[in-house]
C-alpha cells in the first residue's frame, strides 16, 4: 500500500513538474511578445501545477524515499523546483494582474475624461512593491536550485534545474534594477514636492559630442504625477550666464571652455559625458536668473520619430499631419529648408519639440504600461532620450542600468569615436559612418585594438538652402562638412597609432582622448584608423578567459554599421558568447548594423579543449 501511494504521488509530481515547465516556457514567450493576458493564463497555469507537485512531494508516505542514494537528491531536488516555481509564478503572476488593474483603470478613466496629463503614482507604488518581492523570491529560490547538485540528478531533473536557472538568473538584477526604478519614479514625479526640469530638443543634423544641437527648450514641472510643460522657446531665448559657470571637472574646463561650453547654450554638450553636460547646463540656466531646477531631460530627432511611428502618425501646428514615413526626413531636413525667416523656422521647430514631448507624456500616461516603459528603456539604452537628476539614488540607478549617458570609468577595452560638428550645417543628415573595432588578447590582462572608422558625407551641392547646406565657415563649400572627431579609449590605454599628430589630447574620467580635425567633401568620405593598448582587460576566472569589450556608439540619425571583432586566443576554445556572436576562423564577430548608444559584448574561452 505504501510503495503504490509513493509511486503514484512520485509519478503525478512528475507529470506536474512537466506541466509547469511547459507553461513556464510559454509564458515567457507571451511576455517576449507583450501579451499580458497570455503570459497571465500560462503563470496561473504554471503555479497550479507547482502547487499540485509541492504538495505531492511533502506527502508523509514519500519520506522513507529519502534515504535511498539515488532517489533522495532527485526528490530534495524536484522539490526545491516546485517550490520555486510555485513561488516564482506567483509573485510574477500578482505583478501581471496590478498591470492589467492599471490597464482598466487607465481605460476607464479615459472614458469618464476625469483628469488629463496624470502619471498614476499610486499605481506605480504598488507595482514597485511587488517588483521588490519577485526580486527576493527570485533571489531566494535562485540560491537554493543553484545549489542543487546536478551530479546524481536523472537527465529530466537536471534540465529542469538548468531551464530554472537560464530564466532566472539573468533576470535578478533586472527585477532588482526595475523595482528600484518603481520606488524613484514617484519622487522624481513629484509625490512629495514639485519637481522642475530643464527640457530641450537636440537636432541630430547638426552633431554634438552627447547628441545634437539644443534648439528649443521648456520647462516641465511634475506634482504629484501631474505633469506640465512650459512653451518652448529658442536656445537664444534662454537665461544666459553674464561669464562661464564653474566647470563640474578641470577635465571638462580643460577641453572645452575654449569651446564656450561654460557660457554657450549651442555647445554646451560638446563633451560625450552627458551627465558633466547636465550638471553645466543647470549651472548656466541659474547662473542666467533662471530659476533652480532638479534635472534635465533631452529629447533628440530620432525620439519624435520612434514616438510618431507608435502613435501613427503625428499633427504638428502650422505643419499639418505627417505620416510616419515623413517624419524623419521633415523633422531633420526639410523644416529647415521650409521656412526662409529665422523667426518661423524657430516657432515650427518649437513646435515640433512640443509635439516630441507631447508624444513622451502620452507614452508615460498611456495603459499599455509593458509596451510603454520598453519603449522609453529603448529610447534611454541607445541615448536618444537623455534624463539626468540630482537625486544620488537616480544617478547610482542610471549607471547601475546603463542610460546615466556617462563615459564609463571603469577599467577594460572600451572605445568610442564622437563628432562634433564644426560646419555648422545641418549635413549630418547625409553623414554615414561604419566602423570595425577589432580587439586580440595581450599579456597580463591587456588588449590591443585596432579601430578603422570610415565617415561619409552624402551631401549635395544643391538643392537646399544655405542654412542647410553652407558654407559657413572658412575653407569650406555648399555641401561640404567639418567635424572635430574624438576618439575615447578606456583608463589607461595608450593610443599607438592615431588619423594625425596635430591633435588635442587629454583625459576625461580618466579616459585617454584623442581630437582632430578633419573636412569631407560632398560626396566624399574620410578613412580613421587608430591603434590602442589598454591594461587590465582580461581576467581569469577558474578555468577561463573572460573577455568583455565595449563600445560607445555616439547616436545618431542612421547610426553606426559597427563591428565587434574577438580574435580567440591561440589554442583556446569559445565557451560562451554574447548573443548574436558568429564565430569566423579564428575569430568571434558581432555587427550591428544601426547601432546608437553603447553596446558590450563578453566572450568565455578554455584552454585545449578541441587541441
Amino acid at each position: 500500500m505504501w510503495a503504490s501511494a509513493a509511486t503514484w504521488s512520485a509519478y503525478t509530481a512528475a507529470q506536474e513538474l512537466e506541466s509547469a515547465r511547459g507553461s513556464i516556457l510559454a509564458a515567457e514567450q507571451e511576455l517576449r511578445d507583450l501579451d499580458l493576458a497570455g503570459a497571465q493564463t500560462e503563470i496561473a497555469a504554471a503555479v497550479n501545477a507547482s502547487s499540485t507537485a509541492s504538495d505531492q512531494l511533502s506527502a508523509v508516505h514519500l519520506g522513507p524515499l529519502g534515504i535511498l542514494p539515488w532517489v533522495g537528491p532527485n526528490l530534495e531536488a524536484a522539490r526545491v523546483l516546485s517550490a520555486a516555481a510555485r513561488d516564482v509564478g506567483h509573485d510574477a503572476g500578482s505583478i501581471l494582474s496590478q498591470l492589467a488593474g492599471s490597464s482598466a483603470r487607465s481605460e476607464a478613466a479615459d472614458e469618464s475624461a476625469a483628469e488629463g496629463g496624470v502619471v498614476p503614482l499610486e499605481a506605480l507604488t504598488e507595482l514597485g512593491r511587488a517588483t521588490r518581492t519577485l526580486a527576493a523570491t527570485l533571489e531566494e529560490h535562485g540560491a537554493a536550485v543553484r545549489a542543487l547538485d546536478p551530479a546524481p540528478l536523472v537527465q529530466r531533473s537536471a534540465a529542469a534545474r538548468e531551464l530554472f536557472l537560464d530564466i532566472v538568473e539573468p533576470n535578478i538584477d533586472t527585477v532588482e534594477l526595475a523595482a528600484d526604478a518603481l520606488e524613484l519614479l514617484p519622487d522624481l514625479l513629484g509625490a512629495d514636492e514639485p519637481r522642475t526640469y530643464l527640457v530641450g530638443a537636440a537636432s541630430l543634423s547638426e552633431l554634438r559630442g552627447s547628441g545634437g544641437l539644443l534648439g528649443s527648450w521648456s520647462v516641465m514641472t511634475a506634482h504629484e504625477g501631474t505633469i506640465t510643460l512650459d512653451e518652448f522657446v529658442d536656445v537664444d531665448d534662454l537665461p544666459r550666464p553674464d561669464g562661464p559657470v564653474p566647470a563640474p571637472s578641470q577635465e571638462f574646463a580643460d577641453r572645452y571652455a575654449g569651446f564656450r561650453a561654460l557660457s554657450n547654450y549651442r555647445n554646451v554638450n560638446y563633451s560625450p559625458d552627458f551627465p558633466s553636460v547636465a550638471h553645466t547646463l543647470l549651472r548656466m540656466h541659474e547662473a542666467g536668473g533662471g530659476a533652480e531646477l532638479d534635472g534635465v531631460i533631452i529629447a533628440d530627432t530620432v525620439v519624435f520619430e520612434r514616438l510618431a511611428a507608435s502613435a501613427g502618425g503625428v499633427d504638428i501646428p502650422e505643419v499639418g499631419f505627417l505620416e510616419p514615413s515623413e517624419v524623419l526626413s521633415f523633422v531633420a531636413l526639410d523644416a529647415y529648408d521650409t521656412f526662409e525667416s529665422d523667426d518661423d523656422r524657430k516657432r515650427v521647430l518649437g513646435n515640433v519639440a512640443a509635439a516630441t514631448f507631447q508624444e513622451l507624456l502620452a507614452v508615460l500616461e498611456g495603459d499599455d504600461i509593458v509596451g510603454n516603459l520598453r519603449v522609453l528603456s529603448e529610447l534611454l539604452r541607445d541615448q536618444h532620450l537623455r534624463f539626468f537628476a540630482h537625486e544620488p539614488h537616480y544617478q547610482r540607478l542610471a549607471r547601475r542600468g546603463g542610460f546615466s549617458g556617462a563615459l564609463p570609468d571603469d577599467t577594460g577595452e572600451s572605445v568610442g569615436l564622437f563628432l562634433n560638428n564644426l560646419g555648422q550645417n545641418k549635413l549630418d543628415y547625409f553623414a554615414r559612418r561604419s566602423i570595425e573595432h577589432r580587439v586580440r588578447l595581450g599579456e597580463a590582462g591587456s588588449t590591443h585594438a585596432d579601430i578603422r572608422a570610415r565617415l561619409g558625407n552624402d551631401a549635395p551641392t544643391e538643392g537646399h538652402r544655405r542654412y542647410v547646406l553652407g558654407p559657413w565657415v572658412d575653407g569650406l563649400s555648399a555641401g561640404d562638412t567639418r567635424w572635430l572627431a574624438t576618439v575615447s579609449c578606456g583608463i589607461g590605454c595608450r593610443l599607438e597609432e592615431a588619423p594625425s599628430d596635430d591633435h588635442v589630447g587629454g583625459t576625461e574620467r580618466g579616459r585617454t582622448m584623442h581630437d582632430h580635425v578633419t573636412t569631407v567633401r560632398s560626396d566624399e568620405h574620410v578613412d580613421l584608423h587608430y591603434r590602442a593598448t589598454t591594461p587590465d582587460a582580461w581576467t581569469q576566472v577558474d578555468d577561463q578567459v573572460v573577455v568583455r569589450i565595449q563600445h560607445l556608439a555616439q547616436p545618431t540619425l542612421h547610426g553606426t554599421d559597427l563591428r565587434l571583432i574577438l580574435t580567440i586566443p591561440d589554442d583556446h576554445d569559445v565557451v560562451d558568447a554574447t548573443d548574436g556572436a558568429s564565430v569566423e576562423g579564428d575569430e568571434i564577430v558581432w555587427h550591428y548594423p544601426q547601432r546608437s548608444g553603447p553596446v558590450s559584448v563578453e566572450a568565455r574561452f578554455e584552454a585545449g579543449r578541441n587541441h
